[in-house]
């Protein structure tokens, strides 16, 4: 994918049984769109850049269909340099709050308790 029409964050869902956690990747796609990341809201698609057609989520969904849900993330190297390796320590921060920021949305999808 062209990196300027990739979005920043990327869920691969493709071995997803069809239907099955579309709440999962909605609470997902909600929840990146609302965080607000330093200076902007990020851009998230589904099944743009990669469809997360790896081994690890084939497996999960193959081997748990009922109950294992696998979601492939792809992050576009904006929190580095990507030429030198050089982390951006800011934006590594916060994509760890991204993410734990998600959990709440994400267990009460799923029926969990907190």
């Amino acid at each position: 994918t062209d990196p300027a029409q990739a979005p920043d964050i990327n869920l691969g869902t493709f071995s997803m049984p069809p239907g099955r956690w579309d709440s999962v990747v909605d609470a997902v796609v909600a929840g990146v769109r609302r965080f607000d990341y330093p200076g902007r809201r990020l851009s998230v698609g589904v099944d743009v850049a990669f469809q997360g057609r790896g081994a690890l989520t084939r497996f999960v969904h193959q081997r748990y269909p009922e109950t294992g849900c696998a979601i492939a993330l792809e992050v576009k190297k904006f929190f580095m340099d990507e030429w030198t390796g050089v982390p951006h320590r800011d934006h590594i921060g916060a994509l760890q709050r991204l993410f734990a920021a998600l959990l709440p949305d994400l267990q009460d999808c799923l029926g969990r308790p907190r």
